[in-house]
């Protein structure tokens, strides 16, 4: 059953793609799929006019906003018109407007935060981003700026062949097919997804992205940093040193024995790891598992060696213990 509205038509695209490493660089197109996405405000993506269709789909396959899209499905696009994409001032489809020569391309802008965050970003951990297609002409001008017309874009699905993203406004719905390979005049387009809805920044890119986790694992499971604590002139201190390799000033009161410096630690005294956290979304109240994280998601190995590591109340609580023996 094909999709039917009264008052919102659909608008699915199918389009090339190749992803620039800079965002200065609006030129260089060597990629056809991203490998990965630069600390920038675009997230470029630049095709042809003769690689853009406007397609339905099954209903019933990929649901009437395009979230019931599941990966290993193939599915059907039909192509049923040339690209159409939305006039900022008139609120209807209207035919792209590709400037002299086809010199024009369309280029994601990210955007941090909003009420309507659509994707994580999970790579510089800014917080929730969402994305806006812009049109721009080949020298890197901006021709078109879809920001006041379409609400942030969803990434519905994407496969080993491109990625299917939503734009939609209070008047219209579009989808939009990222092909990696061009596409001669087709009457319909098969596409299998390997994955449904796209949440994080990262997932985006097909090769290996370092995002902030990465990062945080690196730095927080080895051992380093010099701390700034300010110990008691004159007191007698031990040391102890954990599982990652760090080694912590103690001090006894009475007949105990206590940590003089803030643990650190991602490892429980069995030697299993404990989770690093570093997104709201993934630490706040409907965690039910240990997490650990540093804070404010800091890589500055003096700051973690001075500060320590938070730990949510399972990871305290667990019965393999976060304190090293002794």
């Amino acid at each position: 059953m094909k999709i039917k509205f009264k008052s919102i038509q659909l608008l699915m695209i199918g389009l090339l793609v190749g992803f620039t490493t800079s965002c200065n660089d609006k030129e260089k197109e060597e990629e056809l799929t991203p490998t990965t996405i630069e600390e920038c405000a675009f997230f470029t993506a630049k095709y042809s006019k003769a690689q853009v269709w406007e397609v339905e789909f099954d209903q019933e396959v990929g649901g009437t906003y395009g979230d019931q899209f599941e990966a290993g499905k193939t599915t059907v696009l039909n192509v049923v018109g040339p690209a159409r994409t939305l006039s900022t001032m008139q609120r209807e489809s209207q035919p792209v407007n590709w400037g002299t020569s086809s010199d024009r391309y369309f280029q994601f802008k990210i955007e941090k935060g909003g009420s309507y965050s659509q994707i994580i970003d999970d790579i510089n951990n800014d917080g929730p981003t969402y994305i806006f297609p812009a049109l721009f002409e080949k020298n890197g001008s901006l021709s078109e700026d879809y920001d006041s017309t379409l609400d942030p874009a969803s990434v519905v699905c994407r496969g080993s062949e491109g990625f299917v993203v939503r734009f939609h406004c209070s008047e219209e719905i579009y989808f939009m097919y990222f092909s990696t390979k061009a596409l001669t005049n087709p009457t319909s387009i098969s596409f299998k997804p390997t994955q449904g809805m796209v949440n994080k920044l990262s997932e985006l890119g097909n090769g290996k992205i370092e995002t902030q986790l990465d990062k945080l694992n690196k730095v927080l499971s080895t051992a380093g940093g010099v701390t700034t604590v300010v110990f008691k002139a004159g007191a007698t201190y031990g040391t102890m040193t954990d599982l990652n390799g760090n080694t912590y000033k103690t001090i006894t009161i009475g007949t105990q024995t206590w940590m003089a410096e803030n643990l650190r630690t991602t490892k429980y005294r069995n030697g299993e790891s404990i989770s690093i956290v570093n997104l709201d979304s993934e630490w706040g109240n409907e965690r039910t598992t240990a997490a650990c994280c540093s804070y404010l998601n800091t890589t500055d190995k003096n700051r973690i060696a001075t500060e320590g590591l938070l730990y949510n109340a399972y990871a305290v609580n667990d019965s393999r213990n976060i304190a090293p023996k002794g």
